[in-house]
């Protein structure tokens, strides 16, 4: 496990995975069975007849824990992390979560959404664009490094709409981050 997450680890790996089709399902749980305490659990199932994506996803570790380590937080500290939702993949939402030590750091929630513009003049149809939307908020200070705390502050909040058209060009019509030293509105294309 070293090369893969950048030290050993010794862990027990249950579930089963199903995918066939373009439809499937994942029950799958990781836990660790060294010294540190961590848990990674993916539960999933998407059909096609319904269209219908369910997700729960959960990492719980210890302090010294993988995540908060390999994504650098101060201190590596106890980390929980989930993704939740269970609706249509054109109009999918879920709910996320980050807690250090067991307090809240950031909440919110995306949507995956699917939208066809109105046909051409022709009657032609078009082609589908892709949405996500984030927004989130919390107090990310202690998820940084000392020296950029007091940018951000306690109070971050990230509003983003991306769409990705037939073609594969991206546009972000619409971004906003909220902090104590910056106030960020516009749009971007990719």
């Amino acid at each position: 496990g070293a090369h893969f997450i950048g030290e050993p680890v010794a862990l027990s790996l249950e579930g089963a995975v199903s995918l066939a089709n373009g439809e499937g399902f994942a029950n799958v749980e990781a836990t660790r069975l060294d010294a540190a305490r961590g848990t990674f659990a993916i539960e999933g199932e998407f059909a096609n007849a319904t269209r219908v994506l369910a997700l729960d996803l959960a990492v719980d570790e210890g302090p010294g824990g993988i995540a908060a380590t390999r994504l650098g937080i101060p201190g590596a500290p106890a980390l929980e992390m989930t993704v939740s939702g269970t609706a249509p993949i054109d109009d999918y939402a879920a709910d996320l979560s980050i807690a250090t030590d067991g307090v809240e750091r950031i909440a919110g929630d995306f949507t995956l959404t699917t939208t066809r513009p109105p046909a051409a003049a022709d009657g032609t149809e078009q082609p589908p664009v892709r949405n996500v939307s984030l927004d989130v908020a919390g107090d990310v200070a202690a998820l940084l490094a000392p020296d950029y705390r007091p940018f951000f502050g306690s109070d971050v909040r990230l509003e983003a709409d991306l769409e990705q058209d037939s073609n594969g060009a991206i546009a972000v019509p619409a971004l906003t981050l909220e902090a104590r030293a910056v106030r960020l509105n516009g749009s971007l294309d990719l």
